[in-house]
């Protein structure tokens, strides 16, 4: 590109795709997004469905204009027209790669201008370009307001007549392979077709172009896909440090949407479930409270222990065949009591010895749980309705012991519930798994 801009007089940009990206897969999975936010059912087809009438009902115009596609739309969507217009300023920003191009052919002094084939306003895409860092271009183009399209070539007719230039002498950059590439080679303008930020990527991570192709394409995974393949391009070309970490890529294309998904999925069973405080249990809940707070900031929440260990000492709730579960509790109170220190000393089964011997557990099980209960109410606000947030869970050992020291029920949220082989069916219903 940069030994080309070299060569020509006017070097012209496409915007979308090109000088601009979205994080979205496809360009209508906006509409979609805004119909989801704002609770708008059918938004995304009444839009769509909008601009097409407009464009049929005004066959002799090469482009439409923002405002004649809102006027085709259904009355209930009118009020989405200047939200359109946010939404679009929010999520556009400037292509990194694209970006060092437009600021080296600034730099060696050519004419630039920017044209595209866009119902959106001129005012509003230039303020859009003006905040992403472009700037000091000669002359904006946007064939809704202009009447002419590149695609029809008549754009680029006017690009010509306007800096009264030949077409030998432009240079033309964009990612559509008709409007951008083949349109402007036909009329003598020399041009580059730009591999748009998601082909790059799918094509330099397996990974990615596996679950872009395998995939159904739905909205989050469109947004995902869209936010990894410009993180991809900012990393490359911004060479931000420590960028280059192993971890920290693991973290973004992983862990983060898995962990932001999960803590949506509890957003949602709190706000349906009238839950006045959600309760992350150490230590898988340390990272996930953290996030949810990020995003909820108004809902109550706790970070509390409540191990397994708790459960079986506080309880004495331990499963008979587990031999380590029961010497484990045994070991514990030895150092509580010395009659129990002593006649420990001619156990067989730890299970039974615990069994035959309640009366010496019992008051200490009692102390224990009442230790327990004094932490959570100094730790906890009072409240009506708990929740408790998990990933996996086999014994649902928390839930048991929060219930017992709270004396509520508690809703358990979980990532995945795991029943192992050896353990009878629970009878608890108040969990909920992902």
């Amino acid at each position: 590109m940069k030994n080309k801009i070299k060569k020509a007089e006017v070097i012209s940009f496409d915007i979308f795709d090109t000088l601009l990206v979205r994080p979205y897969v496809k360009p209508i999975d906006l509409f979609l997004h805004m119909e989801k936010v704002f609770h708008k059912p059918l938004f995304q087809i009444c839009r769509i469905e909008a601009e097409q009438v407009s464009r049929r009902k005004n066959p002799h115009l090469e482009d439409v204009t923002f405002d004649m596609i809102y006027d085709e739309i259904d009355d209930e969507f009118k009020d989405m027209k200047q939200k359109e217009l946010d939404w679009e300023e929010m999520v556009l920003r400037a292509n990194p790669e694209m970006k060092q191009v437009y600021d080296y052919a600034r730099q060696q002094g050519k004419k630039i201008v920017i044209a595209s084939d866009m119902y959106l306003p001129t005012d509003f895409i230039a303020k859009v370009l003006r905040k992403n860092g472009y700037e000091g271009w000669d002359k904006l183009y946007v064939s809704g307001d202009i009447g002419k399209t590149k695609c029809s070539g008549n754009l680029y007719a006017e690009i010509k007549k306007d800096l009264n230039v030949g077409p030998g002498q432009i240079l033309h950059i964009g990612d559509n392979k008709k409007s951008d590439f083949a349109i402007p080679s036909k009329l003598g303008i020399k041009s580059i077709r730009y591999s748009t930020v998601f082909e790059q990527y799918k094509q330099s991570d397996k990974r990615y172009k596996e679950v872009a192709r395998s995939s159904p394409l739905s909205l989050g995974l469109s947004i995902i896909l869209g936010v990894m393949s410009y993180q991809w391009i900012f990393e490359k070309y911004a060479k931000v440090q420590g960028s280059e970490n192993y971890w920290n890529d693991i973290g973004y294309k992983y862990a983060g949407p898995t962990c932001y998904a999960y803590t949506r999925f509890v957003e949602n069973m709190v706000r349906n479930n009238q839950i006045d405080c959600l309760l992350f249990v150490a230590r898988d809940g340390y990272l996930l409270q953290k996030i949810f707070n990020m995003f909820n900031p108004s809902i109550s929440t706790r970070y509390v222990y409540a191990p397994r260990f708790l459960n079986h000492i506080c309880r004495l709730d331990y499963v008979k065949r587990n031999t380590q579960q029961a010497q484990a509790i045994i070991d514990f109170y030895k150092t509580k009591s010395p009659v129990i220190e002593k006649m420990a000393q001619q156990i067989v089964n730890p299970h039974k010895f615990i069994q035959n011997n309640k009366e010496l557990f019992y008051p200490l099980v009692t102390e224990q749980m009442q230790q327990y209960r004094n932490y959570l109410l100094q730790t906890i606000p009072q409240a009506q309705r708990y929740a408790l947030v998990d990933t996996i869970t086999g014994e649902f050992s928390s839930q048991k012991i929060l219930q017992s020291a709270l004396q509520k029920e508690i809703l358990g949220i979980y990532w995945g519930i795991c029943e192992e082989h050896n353990v009878n069916k629970y009878e608890h219903h108040s969990f909920v798994g992902v």
